[in-house]
Order: C-alpha cells, then structure tokens, then sequence
C-alpha cells in the first residue's frame, strides 16, 4: 500500500504526456497541410514546429487538450473524498454551487440526482489591460461551463466552452461572433477559436500559450475553493 501514492503519480505523470503528446499531433498535423500548400517556406514551418513542441513540452504549460471539432476545451480535475458516498458528495457540490456561483447570469444550469451531476454557468469579470496575457486585449469577461460528478470517494470536474466577451465598440478580431444577450450586442470567442497554436508566427503563439496557461490558472482557483469546500475547511 505504500507504493500506491508513488503508483499514482506515475500514472498521473503518463496521463500528462499522452494529453501533451495528442495536442502536439494535431498542432504538427496542421503545419504538414500548411506546408503542403506550399504557401509557406520550408524554413518558417520548421520554425513553427520548434516553437510549438518548445510551448507545449514546457513544465509549466498546462496539460489540456482542445477539439477543434467540437470547439472545446478538456479541462479535467478530480478530488478525492476518502469514505464519502455519492449521495452526501452530490448534495456537496449542490450546495457550494449555491453559494459560490450567485451573480446574475451564473448559476446551475442542469442537475441529475441519479448520474450524480451538475453543470453550472460561471464567469469572470476582467480588467482590460495589457498586463494580461490576452490575444483579445480589450476582453471584459470570460465564461465557461463546468460540469461536476460526485461518485463514492470522488468528485470529477471538467470546465468547458471557454469563451471570451469583448464590447462591440472596442472589438479589434474579425473572428468574434456576434450575437445579442439580455439585448445587449456583444461580440465572444472561443478560447479554441485560437487554434491550432502554430496558425500564427512565434509572438501569437506565445500570446496563445499564455492565455491557455493563465485560464487554467484561474481554474486551479475554483478548483482549491471546491477542494476547501468538500474538506470542511471554508465551512
């Protein structure tokens, strides 16, 4: 038994470099059909790719992969809660919802008392400046969906539909969506609307990077309130 936590690390460790490994076939993947075009000299494409691998390998690069299909993030965490049932886990993660997630338009969007589930609507405010990390320099809030299974033992957690909201009358990318909410025009984009990474030259892929790294960041966050929560410690 005391080799488990070691057992567990490893596997850990293995589960980060397949993730890293998938994210970087597909940014490759991408600089084989660009080069394939012949539109872009051999030298910038080799550039690319030692760029990208040194982005994506780096220690502090966080380990999540995209689908570029679905327009998704894979954000995953769990939390372990030695000897707790699925049911007290489930009324859990209900209740820090409830108290966590209480400004107008956050919230638990859906909930399943048999799967144990819950998916909330959560959003951060920002402050436009260039001290972050951001493509869009002039976003004001990002949101994303976070979905929550409590299971005996443990609660598994994925954020997902990261997206960035940018006022119309500050705007500065022809790839945002318009749409209107609440009647107020507004433009958002998707935090995988920047991939693949290697699409851009070197300083747009670092800026890409840093964002992807700074969103998990501020994930981490919740995650630890959530990990408080569950342990007793912010109750």
């Amino acid at each position: 038994m005391k080799h488990i936590p070691h057992l567990l690390a490893g596997i850990f460790c293995l589960s980060s470099l397949v993730i890293a490994a998938q994210t970087l076939e597909l940014e490759n993947r991408f600089l084989d059909q660009l080069e394939a075009t012949g539109k872009t000299n051999k030298k910038e494409i080799k550039a690319r790719r030692e760029k990208i691998a040194e982005l994506l390998t780096a220690a502090d690069y966080p380990k999540v992969a995209y689908d570029t299909a679905s327009g998704n993030f894979d954000f995953r965490f769990t939390i372990p809660a030695p000897g707790a049932t699925k049911a007290d886990l489930y009324r859990q993660i209900r209740e820090w919802s409830a108290l966590t997630f209480i400004r107008n338009g956050a919230g638990v969007q859906f909930q399943d008392s048999l799967a144990g589930s819950v998916v909330i609507r959560g959003y951060t405010d920002l402050i436009p400046s260039t001290k972050y990390p951001f493509v869009l320099w002039n976003a004001t809030q990002y949101r994303y969906a976070l979905k929550l299974t409590a299971k005996d033992g443990v609660v598994e957690g994925q954020f997902r539909s990261v997206e960035f909201v940018t006022p119309p009358d500050t705007s500065d990318s022809g790839a945002i969506v318009e749409y209107r909410r609440g009647g107020i025009m507004e433009y958002t984009q998707r935090l995988s609307s920047f991939f693949p990474i290697s699409s851009t030259y070197h300083a747009g892929m670092e800026k890409t990077a840093n964002l992807v790294k700074w969103t998990a960041a501020d994930f981490k966050k919740v995650e630890l309130d959530l990990k408080n929560y569950l342990s007793g410690d912010s109750r």
